[in-house]
């Protein structure tokens, strides 16, 4: 599957350690809570020396763009620091210290004007599913925009547009 031929490569690249940002955000995908056996991270940015030097700030998104709660915070950064108290080792090559923080949502204002026969509702679900921190392009693999970034106005007037593509005439957006 598409999937596998990215997160394949990744897992061989960092065969269980980190030592780039890139490998902290593959890694912090792939870890398992230890307190519920599930995966809590679906999308991560680590940005460097975001708390002064050899710091990585690692930015997450939930299942379904859910906060991390606080155990898995410090689970997540356990993971990557270690912790002699319990035990653990962690998966941090380099002397940097990982910090895990949620993502913070943001709002957008979206005033839009359709001529066609399409119910607000139906627009409304367009755009939260393309607003929402995991959603996809058609390949199933690749995010529909940047963390961090911003939202195209075209993907926001495509998204509209595909959800009653021969009733909606025109859509007229206005941010």
């Amino acid at each position: 599957s598409d999937r596998a031929k990215i997160e394949g490569p990744a897992s061989l690249r960092t065969l269980g350690k980190a030592i780039t940002p890139e490998d902290i955000e593959t890694l912090a995908v792939q870890f398992i809570s230890p307190s519920t056996g599930s995966s809590p991270v679906v999308r991560a940015q680590a940005i460097e020396e975001t708390f002064g030097v050899k710091t990585v700030e690692l930015v997450t998104v939930g299942s379904a763009g859910a906060l991390l709660n606080q155990t898995q915070r410090d689970e997540l950064e356990d993971y990557f620091n270690g912790n002699k108290v319990k035990g653990i080792d962690g998966v941090l090559v380099t002397n940097h210290e990982v910090t895990a923080v949620n993502y913070t949502p943001k709002p957008i204002d979206v005033t839009v004007t359709v001529t066609g026969t399409i119910t607000a509702e139906a627009v409304k679900n367009a755009l939260a599913a393309l607003l929402n921190p995991e959603s996809l392009f058609d390949d199933g693999v690749t995010y529909r925009w940047e963390f961090g970034g911003e939202i195209p106005t075209s993907l926001i007037i495509a998204a509209i547009h595909d959800t009653d593509p021969v009733n909606v005439k025109k859509v007229v957006l206005t941010v």
